[in-house]
This record gives C-alpha cells, structure tokens and sequence, in this order.
C-alpha cells in the first residue's frame, strides 16, 4: 500500500539541526539552573 508521502533529505537534516539546537539550549539552561549562587536570567 502507498499513501504517496515523500520526504526530502534536506527536511530530514533540518529537523535534525532543529533538534540539535533546542537539545544543547536545555543542556545549557539546566547547568546554568544547577550552578549554586547563579540565577538563569
């Protein structure tokens, strides 16, 4: 059965980077949220 979906490789990359992106920003706010003394602002 074909339902007649394509995706384009560029797509794919972009919602890759897209996640890459948003992953390292909440890696990067937690450590600024953990550091003792240090508000995120």
């Amino acid at each position: 059965m074909k339902l007649g979906v394509t995706v384009c490789l560029d797509e794919v990359a972009d919602d890759e980077s897209y996640t890459m992106m948003l992953i390292e920003e909440e890696r990067d706010l937690l450590e600024r949220e953990k550091r003792p003394g240090q508000h995120a602002k």
